[in-house]
């Protein structure tokens, strides 16, 4: 994390004061009180600055040169990261290892052969101990807050207590901007039995303890399926939004060609647009089957009411998938993670070739209306002159997208996932 600039205590603004508490501890036998004085006033600084800026690790070596003034930087740091190991209050990087095969490259590399980069400071090279040091009531103060973070996330119905790795990660970047904080953190986490870190489908998945469970459970089968309906749907709506946006766009492009008098580049954009309406339609309609099945779901009351209902809601996505002629997925898991990229083929295919559902006859209908509402005189292809009044908006069975960001309306909130 990145480091505020210090502001020196009173202490270490007296030239005096700072020598003697700058210099090496002495023995401790010959001023007990002086010498735990001085201690204290160190330990104090320290864990209070960790904790106002929020610093998960620090690098020893480095340390003294945040205390650099006029010149000359602490001689007796050692001693007080000695104390603090000793008490609790500060550990070594290496006891937040992890047998989970979750953490990161380079997070097992620091552990594992340590080297002075670690997590808050690039200083050096390779060194046979790790002088990078965490400071674990830092790690707990926001391992809680973000199990707290989450929590409310799950009860405004932003997500469940199962999310994606990339997913958490993005949603509390703002409070742990640091990737090696923020997986010694989820290794805090971990240790609390309040999550749970899994690989599945080659994507890191992380799962919440619920408040009324005194620990977190492994990831089932059930749960997965659950988590990639709500996947699928969430990517669909994102989808949907897109074909909206496109749809206007190519309105607006036919209304311009219309204002400019080119009939046959009106027609061309209007043919796109009929075809990405279509596409939309087709998105629409699967993703009212997704609700479909997590609504089930949630009606559900047993395992095997739940397995019931995901299997016969998948049903209607092959048949969908069938309409299209794209490759049916034989495995339910498979169906669902592939539902988004079958109709991203659709509309490549869509788009490009000359679709014969469309009658010229439709065209130059739908044509007529956007030439008939605008108060313009338009010159044509054909040399023919028009009258034209106001251009018309999205035709009214186009979903805006304000509509299509209020799809919590079909799905509960607590199957909505982050975005």
């Amino acid at each position: 994390m990145a480091q505020k600039e210090n502001k020196f205590p009173p202490e270490l603004e007296d030239d005096q004061q700072a020598a003697v508490l700058y210099s090496p501890f002495r023995e401790k036998s010959l001023n007990p009180t002086s010498w735990n004085r001085k201690l204290k006033f160190w330990e104090n600084l320290l864990s209070g600055m960790a904790l106002e800026q929020g610093l998960v690790t620090f690098d020893l070596d480095a340390l003294p040169k945040m205390f650099e003034r006029k010149g000359l930087t602490p001689k007796c740091l050692d001693t007080v990261i000695a104390e603090l190991i000793k008490s609790g209050r500060v550990r070594s990087i290496e006891n937040y290892s992890t047998s989970s095969s979750w953490l990161s490259w380079g997070f097992e590399t620091l552990i594992k052969q340590p080297v002075v980069w670690g997590v808050s400071h690039l200083v050096g090279p390779s060194k046979p101990k790790s002088s990078i040091y965490v400071w674990p009531e830092v790690v707990k103060n926001l391992a809680e807050q973000l199990a707290q973070q989450h929590e409310k996330n799950v009860y405004a119905g932003l997500t469940t207590n199962l999310i994606s790795m990339n997913d958490l990660r993005t949603s509390c970047f703002s409070m742990i901007p640091n990737d090696q904080d923020f997986e010694i953190i989820l290794v805090q986490l971990e240790r609390e039995k309040k999550i749970v870190v899994e690989t599945k489908n080659k994507e890191k998945v992380v799962k919440f303890y619920k408040k009324e469970e005194n620990s977190v459970e492994p990831i089932t089968e059930l749960e997965l399926q659950v988590y990639q309906i709500q996947k699928t749907a969430k990517g669909l709506e994102k989808e949907i939004s897109k074909c909206s946006t496109e749809i206007e766009s190519l309105i607006d492009e036919a209304k311009r060609y219309v204002r400019e008098g080119s009939k046959f580049k009106a027609k061309k954009s209007l043919k796109k647009k009929n075809g990405m309406l279509k596409l939309m339609e087709k998105k629409s309609s699967t993703l009212e089957n997704l609700y479909a099945i997590l609504e089930k779901i949630q009606d559900a009351s047993t395992n095997e009411m739940v397995v019931k209902a995901c299997e016969s809601g998948l049903a209607a996505l092959k048949s969908i998938n069938a309409e299209t002629n794209l490759e049916k997925a034989e495995a339910v898991l498979d169906n669902l993670q592939e539902a988004v990229e079958n109709q991203d083929d659709i509309a490549h295919t869509l788009a490009s070739l000359n679709l014969g559902e469309d009658s010229m006859e439709d065209l130059e209908s739908e044509l007529l209306e956007l030439m008939k509402d605008d108060n313009q005189v338009v010159q044509h292809d054909s040399g023919k002159i028009s009258s034209l009044d106001d251009l018309p908006d999205v035709p009214s069975h186009v979903p805006s997208r304000k509509k299509e960001s209020t799809q919590s309306k079909h799905l509960p909130h607590k199957y909505l996932s982050s975005s």
